[in-house]
C-alpha cells in the first residue's frame, strides 16, 4: 500500500450504497441494544463485537444487528470485487461508540487487512502518525498500519463513525461534545437515529460572524459549518431544548436523498413547512385524526415552492374546515389534489440532506409526511410559554404579535383558519428574525383573553343547524353564536359542536355566566377486593346513573380512563341536578353498584372540589331518545381580573363540589323507589324542553332503578354525518343507551405493531421476542382466572379452558381465546376491559388469534372467521370460510399483504375427520374475510395439526402430520416446493416455524413398535432441502422455537417429551422423560440442556368436569437476552438460561432457573412485552410487571 489515502473512496459516490440507506443504518446503529463500555489504560468507548462470521461469509448477524447485513454484505462483495485473485473471508463486525470529544481509541495495529466505513459527520483518524479526515459515507482500507481516533482538541461538533474490515470488521461511532467534568450514563433513546444530527455540525473551528479569524495553516485540521453560524445557532436551540421529539421512523419513512446538484447556489438553504391535517377512516382501515390533505413550502424569502392539497387515502370524515380552511371539494382529484406519494415525491425534490426545515410544531408535519429529516428548526420550542407547566406551546398567531410585532386581530377573527401557506410564511419570518438576534427570546406569557369571552364545549351533536337556538334557550343573554362542530379524536362516532361567545364588556358576560345554573358534581372513589372479580372494569357511566339516580336527578357520569387502554382509573363523577342532592349523597359512607347479579362494586362518594369558579357544565335536553346532556362553559379571564379561589356560595351556585354548610344539609335519604313524576318535573327547571317526553322519560326511571340499563349495541358500522347537515343520534353512535345518557367508552385506535402479535411472536412463528422477561418467575405480579361462563354444545368438560396462547397489543392490552366460545381482553395490570362472544353453537378450541392494525382474527370450529375491534371489543365482520376448522389450537396468521391465512378444512365430509386437524389453508381478505384462495395439502393423504403457517419473503410455509414441508405462493397460494417426511411419521401435536436465519425447522415424530421417536429437521428455504436433521428418543410435540444463543449463534430450542393423557387419572401410568434441548443452528449439536423431573400422571389440574388436553411441553419462547421460558404440563412455568455456557442448567443457580408451580397443564407459549410477560394454563391467565 503506498499510502492510506490512496485506499480511500466514499460508499455512496461509488454506488455502493444509497444514502438513504447509510442513514437508515446510522440511526438503527445508534439505538443498537448491544453496545457496551469498553475501558483501556488511556482510553474509553462504547462497544459490540458480537457479530462475528466463524469462517461463513454469508453469516446471519444477532438479532439487534439484523440490519445492518445488507450493508455489510455490500462492503464484502466489493472486496471481493477487488480482489478476484483471492478469497475474502470475513472474522468479524466490532463497533465502536465514540460519546463526546474525550472519548478515543488508542494506536494499535492489526494482523489483517481491515475496512472502515465512516458513518456521520467528520472525525480525524490517525494513520502512522498522519491525521486523515473521514466524512460521511468515506471508506478507508487499512493493511497492518498502525491506527486510532485521538480525542477532539479545541473543537466541538458531533461525529458518527464505522469502521469495517474485510476480516476484522470494525465500527465506530463518534459523538463530539463539549467536555464535560463527570461522564454521565448514556441515556439510551434519547439521541438515537438522525435525530442527533440536528446539532451535528460538520466542525466547530470557526469563530461567530463579524470577528477576526486567526490564520491558521491549511490542512488536514481545518474544518467549516454545515451551516451559517446564525442557522448553526437556531439548529442547536432545537436539538437541546429538553421537549424536542425527534420523528418517528417506520418502514413507510422516507429520507432526503442526495442528488449531483446539491451544491446548486440556487438551493434554498432552509424551507419552511406546514400543514393542514384532517379526520379519516373507517373499521376496517382504522381511523387516523391527522392525516394529511395538504402542504405548503416556502424558502427564506418566503416565495412558495410548494402547495398541494393531497387526497384522502381512507374515508374522509371531518375536515375540520375553521382549522385548516379545507373543503371537501379542494380534496377532490377533478380539483387538482394530488396522491399522498405524488405530493411527498415533490416535497423530497425540493430538499436536500443539508436543508434546514423550518416550522411550527413539526414534528406532527414530518409524522403526517412519513418523512425523516435531520436539521430542523422547530419554532415552538424557539419562543417559550412563561408557565411552570411543561409541555406548553404558543399558537402561531401568538408568537408572530409578540416577536414580529404583528397587529393583533380582534378575537373574532382570532378564530379563523390559518392556512398553510400563511403559517408556512410566518414560521420562516419567526425563524430569520430569532437567528440576527444576540440573545434567545425571552419566554413570554400566553395569549390573554379580553376579559369578553365566553367559550361554549361540548354541544350535542343532536342539536345540528338548531344548536344556536338551542344555546340561546338555556343560556339566555348568548345573542348570535356560530357553533364549529369537530369529530372527537379518541372516538369517531362522536361529533362535538364549540362556540366562542363575544360579549359587549366583561360584565355582560359575567351576568349571563352567573345566571347558568351549573351541576354539581359527586366523586366517588373505589377499590377491587382482594379475592373478588375487577369488578372496576365492568364499571359504566350507565351504571352509575342508575346506582345514585336513587338520591336524586343525575344528569350525567363521567369515568376518567387511560388515554390508550381506555380502562377507568377506579375514580367517577356523577353530575346531579340539584346541589342539595349532592351534598346528602356526599354524606353516605358507601353506595353499592350492582355489577353482575352476584356482585357489587361498594363506592365512596364525596363533593368533588374543583376550586374553580370560572367553568361550570349546565344540563341541557339532549332529545327524547338520550334524555339529558351537558353543555361546559368556561370564562377566558383577562389579565386584570382576579383569579382567586372561589367562595363556598359561589362554588355552591356553579355546581362546583365543596359542601357549604354541613349543618344546613339534610339528612340522607335513600330512594328505595323511583322518583315521582311531580319531584322529576321540580328537577327539571334547568332543562331548555322540560315538556319534551317527560312522561317517558319517567317511566324509564322508574322501570330501570334497580336494574342495570342495558346497551343496545348495533353490530354494523353507523354512517358518520356532520351535524351540521340532517343529524340523528342514531346515525352518530353506534352504542347507544335508552335512558340519560350512553357510554363514552371512547374507542381509541390501537397502534399497528403488536409486541406479540400472535404465537410464535411474530409471523415466522419462530418464538423469538426482541423483549426481555424476568429471570425470577417465583411470583406472578397477577393472575386471572377463568370467569363462569355457561356452556356450550357437547363438550361440556372441556367449556372453560384457556388451550390456546396470549397475545399482547402495541398498548400492552392481552387478549385470550377459550374453549367456552368467549375472547377476554385484558389490561397491562390484569384488569377485564371486554369480553367478546363468538356466538357459535359449539365453539370448541378456537384457534390462535393473530392481531393486526387494531383486529383480531380468529377462527371458530363451525369454520366462520371472525374479525374483532381490539378497542371497544365488537364485531367488524364475520364470514363462513369452510365447512369446519380445526379443533386443536392452530395458529392464525397475519400481516402479508392484506391476508390472514386460516388453516381450515373446506370440503364437505366427515365431522370428526374434519374437526381433528386442518386439511387445507385458507387466505381470506383482512378487510372482510373474503375467499382470496385456498391450498388444500390433503391431496398428499395428509393433514397438519396444530398447523401455524409462517409468512417470509412473500411465501408461505409449514409442515404436515407427515412430517412434510412446504412452500406456497403467498400471493396465490401456488405450490412452490414440497420436502416428504418419512415413511413411518406418526401423530405429533407440533409445528414448523421459520428462524431469523433463514431455515425451516420441522419437527415430527415417528412410530416404533408403539414408542414415539421425535425428530426435528432444518431446511433450505430456497428448496426445502435437508441441512441437518436430529433424533430424539421421546417425542416432540410442540413447534421449535429460534433465535440468539450464548454465543449469538443461531439457537433451536427443542421440547421433547411424549403427551401426558387427557384422562383425569391415566389408565396407563406411563413414565415420561421430557427435555429442553438448545441446538446451534449450523449442525444440531447440543447447546445446553434441562431434564424436567420424571412424570406419569394424567396433565396437571385435570378433573372430570374440567377436562384440560395439552401437549406436554408448549411451545418455548426465547428473550432478547437467551433466555427460554417454556409451560410443563405437570404444572410448571420454566424460566432457563445457561449463563456460565457448562452445557447444562443448575437448578441451584437462580440465574439459570427459576420455575412457577401454577398446577395445570398448558399449550399456551409465553407472551412478551416491554416490561411485561404473561402465559396462561388451562384455567388463568398470568403475568409478571417490570418498569
Amino acid at each position: 500500500m503506498v499510502s492510506p489515502s490512496d485506499d480511500v473512496f466514499n460508499a455512496i459516490a461509488e454506488g455502493l450504497v444509497t444514502s438513504v440507506e447509510l442513514d437508515e443504518a446510522f440511526a438503527h446503529f445508534l439505538e443498537s441494544p448491544g453496545w457496551r463500555e469498553l475501558q483501556t489504560r488511556t482510553a474509553r468507548r462504547m462497544c459490540d463485537g458480537s457479530y462475528t462470521f466463524e469462517g461463513d461469509r454469508f453469516r446471519a448477524p444477532p438479532a439487534h444487528l439484523q440490519f445492518s447485513q445488507n450493508l455489510i454484505q455490500k462492503l464484502i462483495d466489493h472486496l471481493q470485487s477487488q480482489n478476484p485473485n483471492c478469497e475474502v473471508i470475513p472474522l468479524q463486525v466490532f463497533l465502536c461508540l465514540y460519546e463526546d470529544g474525550e472519548d478515543a481509541c488508542p494506536n494499535h495495529v492489526h494482523d489483517c487487512r481491515q475496512l472502515t466505513l465512516s458513518l456521520g459527520a467528520q472525525r480525524e483518524v490517525a494513520v502512522e502518525g498522519r491525521r486523515m479526515l473521514m466524512r460521511h459515507g468515506d471508506v478507508l482500507i487499512l493493511d497492518g498500519e498502525r491506527h486510532g481516533v485521538p480525542a477532539l482538541q479545541e473543537r466541538e461538533g458531533f461525529s458518527a463513525r464505522k469502521f469495517h474490515n474485510e476480516e476484522l470488521i470494525l465500527a465506530e461511532d463518534v459523538k463530539a461534545k463539549k467536555p464535560k467534568a463527570k461522564r454521565s450514563k448514556r441515556a439510551k433513546g434519547t439521541e438515537g437515529g438522525l435525530g442527533s444530527l440536528q446539532s451535528a455540525y460538520d466542525a466547530s473551528s470557526g469563530e461567530e460572524e463579524g470577528s477576526k479569524k486567526k490564520k491558521t495553516k491549511k490542512g488536514p485540521q481545518e474544518q467549516t459549518l454545515a451551516w451559517p453560524m446564525s442557522w448553526t445557532w437556531l439548529l442547536s436551540r432545537t436539538q437541546q431544548h429538553p421537549e424536542f421529539r425527534p420523528p418517528t421512523i417506520s418502514s413507510t419513512t422516507r429520507w432526503v436523498e442526495e442528488t449531483s446538484n446539491d451544491d446548486d447556489p440556487d438551493q434554498p438553504l432552509a424551507v419552511a413547512i406546514a400543514t393542514s391535517l384532517v379526520y379519516v377512516g373507517d373499521l376496517s382501515s382504522g381511523y387516523d385524526c391527522r392525516h394529511l390533505a395538504r402542504v405548503a413550502a416556502v424558502d427564506e424569502k418566503g416565495q412558495l415552492l410548494l402547495d398541494l392539497h393531497v387526497r384522502p387515502r381512507s374515508k374522509l370524515l371531518d375536515c375540520r374546515t375553521h382549522i385548516t380552511g379545507i373543503t371537501e371539494e379542494a380534496l377532490e382529484e377533478k380539483n387538482g389534489a394530488k396522491s399522498f406519494e405524488e405530493v411527498r415525491e415533490k416535497l423530497l425534490q425540493i430538499l436536500r440532506p443539508r436543508s434546514i426545515l423550518v416550522g411550527h410544531r413539526l414534528s406532527a408535519d414530518l409524522e403526517a409526511l412519513q418523512l425523516f429529516h435531520g436539521p430542523l428548526v422547530d419554532v415552538s420550542l424557539l419562543f417559550a410559554v412563561d408557565t411552570r407547566k411543561k409541555f406548553q406551546y404558543h399558537p402561531l398567531r401568538h408568537i408572530g404579535e409578540r416577536v414580529l410585532l404583528i397587529a393583533a386581530k380582534p378575537e373574532e377573527l382570532e378564530l379563523l383558519p390559518l392556512e398553510a401557506v400563511e403559517a408556512a410564511r410566518l414560521a420562516m419570518r419567526l425563524a430569520v428574525h430569532e437567528s440576527v438576534q444576540s440573545v434567545p427570546t425571552p419566554a413570554f406569557p400566553p395569549r390573554e383573553g379580553s376579559g369578553r369571552e365566553l367559550l361554549v364545549r361540548h354541544i350535542p351533536a343532536c342539536w345540528g343547524k338548531a344548536a344556536a337556538r338551542h344555546l340561546r334557550e338555556v343560556v339566555p343573554g348568548i345573542g348570535e353564536v356560530a357553533v364549529r362542530w369537530t369529530l372527537n379524536d379518541l372516538d369517531p362516532t362522536d361529533w362535538r359542536g364549540e362556540a366562542v361567545v363575544f360579549f359587549s364588556n366583561a360584565d355582560a358576560r359575567n351576568d349571563v355566566f352567573k345566571a347558568a345554573k351549573g351541576l354539581t358534581d359527586v366523586h366517588v372513589q373505589w377499590e377491587d377486593a382482594p379475592n373478588a372479580p375487577p369488578l372496576g372494569a365492568f364499571l359504566s357511566e350507565q351504571a352509575l346513573i342508575e346506582a345514585f339516580s336513587r338520591f336524586g336527578m343525575v344528569v350525567c357520569a363521567r369515568i376518567p380512563r387511560r388515554p390508550t387502554t381506555q380502562e377507568p382509573q377506579s375514580f367517577a363523577f356523577v353530575s346531579y341536578l340539584d346541589p342539595e342532592d349532592a351534598h346528602r349523597v356526599s354524606k353516605l359512607p358507601s353506595v353499592e353498584v350492582p355489577i353482575t347479579p352476584t356482585w357489587e362494586l361498594e363506592l365512596r362518594p364525596r363533593l368533588a372540589k374543583y376550586g374553580n369558579s370560572n367553568d361550570k357544565r349546565v344540563a341541557v335536553k339532549a332529545g327524547d331518545e338520550v334524555g339529558f346532556d351537558w353543555i361546559h362553559l368556561m370564562k377566558r379571564l383577562a389579565a386584570s381580573e382576579e383569579q382567586g379561589e372561589a367562595t363556598g356560595a359561589e362554588i355552591a351556585a356553579n355546581g362546583h363540589a365543596q359542601l357549604i354548610d354541613v349543618e344546613k344539609a339534610r339528612a340522607v335519604e335513600v330512594r328505595e323507589t323511583p322518583l315521582d313524576d311531580q319531584s322529576v318535573w321540580k328537577l327539571l327547571n334547568a332543562a331548555s324542553d322540560p315538556k319534551a317526553n317527560i312522561t317517558g322519560m319517567v317511566q324509564k326511571l322508574k322501570g330501570k332503578t334497580k336494574e342495570t340499563a342495558k346497551v343496545e349495541t348495533e353490530k354494523v358500522e353507523a354512517p358518520i354525518v356532520d351535524p351540521s347537515g340532517d343529524p340523528t343520534l342514531s346515525t352518530l353512535s353506534s352504542a347507544q343507551t335508552a335512558l340519560l345518557g350512553r357510554s363514552i367508552l371512547a374507542p381509541t385506535r390501537i397502534r399497528e405493531k403488536a409486541y406479540h402479535p400472535t404465537k410464535g411472536g411474530n409471523a415466522n412463528h419462530s418464538g423469538y421476542s426482541p423483549y426481555l422477561g424476568v429471570a425470577d418467575v417465583s411470583f406472578p405480579s397477577w393472575t386471572f382466572l377463568h370467569p363462569e361462563v355457561p356452556p356450550k354444545g357437547a363438550r361440556t368438560a372441556s367449556a372453560r379452558v384457556f388451550h390456546g396462547s396470549p397475545v399482547i397489543d402495541a398498548d400492552s392490552n392481552v387478549y385470550i381465546q377459550s374453549t367456552s366460545g368467549w375472547i377476554f381482553s385484558l389490561n397491562r395490570e390484569g384488569k377485564l376491559r371486554w369480553s367478546f362472544d363468538l356466538n357459535s353453537e359449539d365453539p370448541q378450541n378456537p384457534g390462535n388469534m393473530a392481531l393486526l392494525d387494531g383486529t383480531a382474527f380468529v377462527c371458530t370450529e363451525d369454520g366462520v372467521a371472525w374479525a374483532i375491534d381490539l378497542v371497544a371489543g365488537l364485531e367488524r365482520w364475520r364470514r363462513k370460510i369452510a365447512t369446519h376448522c380445526s379443533t386443536d389450537p392452530f395458529s392464525i396468521t397475519a400481516g402479508g399483504g392484506g391476508l390472514i391465512l386460516i388453516p381450515c378444512n373446506p370440503a364437505n365430509g366427515d365431522e370428526l375427520d374434519n374437526v381433528e386437524g386442518s386439511s387445507a389453508i385458507c387466505a381470506v381478505s383482512e378487510k372482510d374475510g373474503s375467499p382470496i384462495w385456498t391450498y388444500a395439502f390433503s391431496k398428499y393423504g395428509s393433514k397438519g395439526y396444530n398447523l401455524a403457517p409462517s409468512i417470509v419473503d412473500g411465501k408461505v410455509y409449514f409442515s404436515d402430520l407427515a412430517g412434510a414441508s412446504y412452500a406456497i405462493s403467498l400471493q396465490d397460494g401456488k405450490e412452490i416446493w414440497r420436502h416428504p417426511g418419512p415413511k413411518h411419521a406418526s401423530f405429533s401435536t407440533g409445528s414448523a416455524a421459520v428462524g431469523h436465519d433463514g431455515h425451516l425447522y420441522n419437527v415430527f415424530n415417528m412410530g416404533n413398535g408403539g414408542v414415539s421417536l421425535g425428530e426435528v429437521r432444518c431446511h433450505d428455504l430456497r428448496y426445502g432441502g435437508v441441512l441437518w436433521s436430529r433424533s430424539f428418543d421421546e417425542g416432540v410435540n410442540a413447534a421449535p422455537a429460534i433465535g440468539p444463543g450464548p454465543k449469538n449463534q443461531s439457537m433451536v430450542v427443542v421440547a421433547v417429551g411424549n403427551n401426558p393423557e387427557c384422562l383425569p387419572e391415566p389408565i396407563i401410568a406411563t413414565p415420561k422423560h421430557a427435555q429442553i434441548l438448545a441446538l446451534d443452528g449450523q449442525d444440531g449439536s447440543t447447546l445446553w440442556s434441562f431434564t424436567a423431573p420424571e412424570y406419569s400422571l394424567s396433565c396437571a389440574g385435570n378433573t372430570p368436569t374440567e377436562i384440560c388436553c395439552p401437549s406436554m411441553w408448549s411451545q418455548p419462547t426465547i428473550a432478547s437476552d437467551g433466555r427460554v421460558y417454556v409451560n410443563w404440563s405437570g404444572g410448571k412455568l420454566f424460566s432457563l438460561m445457561d449463563v456460565d455456557l457448562d452445557g447444562k442448567i443448575d437448578l441451584n443457580d437462580p440465574r439459570e432457573f427459576s420455575f412457577y408451580h401454577h398446577g395445570k397443564g398448558s399449550n399456551s407459549q409465553t407472551a412478551l412485552a416491554p416490561g411485561l410477560m404473561v402465559a396462561a394454563v388451562c384455567n388463568q391467565v398470568f403475568a409478571y410487571q417490570e418498569e
